[in-house]
């Protein structure tokens, strides 16, 4: 749904001078495509539909229902508030500019002190256009920048972020004291580096897996720890690969029956290759080191052909059956790993099969929301023609069909206030036809008068409406028009009477909801009310007589 248009903004300079019945009653700017209600107040074209389209439209000023039928286009006071000598609205922020409304959206497209959104679509500032180039070059968050240090661009708002990241700034290691860049910092403080910081202190690798040795230990002490319990630290690490399998034995049977685990899946991918990481790290490890033996192996057979005084032949031997026992531990990390590939490969399917499903569903929902919108849309549209029916009933019921309305007015005093004070200046009659297929009709009154009449007399005005069957009807109206305001007392009734214009505007097919209004501005002085029972009880009576055609 589109936003709807305001009215046009009124700069704080303007806001005291500017006239009030120029104003939208809703949005309290200057009317933009000006409507008229029965009651005599202003709205915009947009602001007025914006309340037909919610139901129920009311009045913001005398709080009075209102429909579509009933409110017509003020063009004259469009062309009025186009002639209006007004600020920038900018001028708040020092533009000097004043000048006709109708010139004031031109300048403001190019004003230089019309606020703007920076050009950087994640920065939400708006500065006046003559201050862009300068926040865009010092100020702005999103501003780009070139580290000093590793030379590549980086956005403002995040310079911690890329001082944390950056790996030419240099940075001292907190356990040696010594200096390096920050890219070679990890490694050096990596523990599972060899030459990792000499100073620095880490448990031994495989707590996690059960060593009992968890005391911190420098680097020297925790290599030959490692070197030392070699075969623990497999032995530990074998247990925990066999518990894991087993347990996943145990939950793989009942994913595969439609476990609803849907969160287990990820969490033991991410176990299993992270399992799969450590073991081949390890084993790379393990494959060096039985390497370094082998080298040495073969050194010391060499060694062995000739004959030795110091009897080295079963330090031989043994080193040979440690490397056969480091083969055989190496062939069941193997086999267990490739076990460990074998699930992660089920788990990978079950997971693809998952994500299907979830596919699937989410396809029927897109389509059921699609579905819903549409009938919303219908019931939508049948409300409206439910709204448009009412109306038309509440139009027709008590209408009069034979050329006469009598129009009865309640609460006179309040109303007369109201059009003095220029709250409602007017107000309609009830819709009444000459017959039940003949001319709409209605009255239009100005309890404090209206042109020459204004703030002396009553001004009393017949309208022409449109009716469904303008068509089958001769134009222009020409019917006689007779206006009275009753005496209560039954003796002296203001009487006034006029045949219509054929070249009036007024009398021609209605091309809107109804013509402009025609009658006597001039109908009765305000100083003859007292002088008979006009008003009675806060209440009088107006009487409208139309002349039926004789060619019906």
């Amino acid at each position: 749904m589109n936003t709807p248009i305001a009215g046009y903004e009124i700069a704080p300079q303007d806001r005291e001078t500017v006239n009030p019945e120029v104003l939208c009653s809703k949005c309290k700017n200057i009317v933009r495509n000006a409507l008229q209600t029965p009651c005599g107040h202003r709205y915009c074209a947009d602001c007025l539909e914006s309340e037909f389209i919610k139901g129920q439209a009311s009045c913001e000023i005398c709080n009075k229902g209102l429909t579509r039928g009933k409110v017509f286009r003020d063009k004259f006071c469009d062309r009025e508030i186009q002639n209006l000598i007004l600020f920038c609205i900018y001028c708040i922020f020092g533009c000097k500019w004043k000048g006709e409304l109708r010139h004031r959206g031109e300048h403001q497209k190019t004003c230089e002190f019309a606020p703007i959104s920076c050009i950087n679509p994640k920065c939400d500032k708006k500065i006046p256009r003559s201050n862009l180039a300068a926040h865009l070059q010092d100020e702005c968050l999103y501003r780009e920048l070139a580290c000093s240090y590793c030379g590549q661009p980086y956005v403002a708002a995040f310079a911690k972020e890329h001082e944390k990241a950056c790996p030419a700034i240099p940075t001292i290691c907190p356990s040696c004291g010594k200096e390096f860049l920050q890219s070679e910092l990890k490694k050096h403080r990596d523990t599972s580096n060899p030459d990792v910081c000499e100073v620095l202190e880490a448990s031994c690798p495989f707590v996690a897996a059960g060593c009992k040795i968890d005391k911190p230990m420098k680097r020297q002490e925790r290599k030959a720890h490692m070197e030392k319990n070699t075969d623990k630290h497999l032995n530990l690490l074998l247990s925990k690969v066999l518990a894991l399998s087993s347990y996943l034995d145990g939950l793989l049977p009942g994913m595969r029956s439609g476990s609803k685990n849907g969160k287990l899946i990820p969490g033991l991918r991410e176990m299993q290759d992270q399992l799969f990481t450590e073991i081949t790290t390890y084993k790379q490890e393990l494959e060096s080191r039985i390497q370094q033996l082998e080298g040495k192996t073969n050194a010391l057979s060499y060694a062995s052909l000739s004959p030795s005084p110091y009897g080295n032949g079963a330090g031989v031997s043994d080193l040979v059956r440690r490397l056969d026992n480091s083969d055989a531990k190496s062939a069941s990390h193997d086999l267990l790993l490739n076990e460990a590939h074998a699930t992660i490969a089920e788990l990978r399917q079950e997971l693809a099969k998952a994500n299907q499903k979830v596919e699937r569903a989410e396809e029927n929902v897109r389509k059921l929301e699609n579905r819903l919108a549409e009938q919303e849309q219908l019931a939508g549209l049948r409300n409206l023609a439910i709204a448009d029916l009412e109306e038309k009933f509440k139009d027709s019921f008590g209408c009069s069909y034979d050329g006469i309305m009598l129009f009865k007015i309640t609460q006179v005093a309040r109303k007369r206030a109201d059009a003095v004070s220029g709250r409602q200046i007017s107000f309609y009659s009830p819709a009444f036809y000459t017959d039940p297929h003949g001319y709409k009709m209605c009255a239009r009154i100005y309890l404090n008068g209206d042109g020459m009449g204004k703030g002396s007399h009553i001004s009393l005005f017949f309208v022409v409406m449109r009716g469904e069957y303008d068509a089958l009807l001769q134009w222009p109206f020409r019917q006689k028009v007779t206006m009275m305001l009753l005496d209560q007392d039954n003796e002296e009734h203001v009487i006034d009477a006029f045949r219509p214009d054929p070249s009036s505007s007024s009398f021609q097919r209605p091309r809107g909801e109804m013509n402009i209004a025609s009658g006597c501005p001039l109908f009765c002085p305000h100083s003859e009310l007292q002088r008979h029972a006009y008003i009675r009880d806060d209440t009088m009576f107006v009487k409208i007589i139309v002349d039926r055609p004789d060619w019906k």
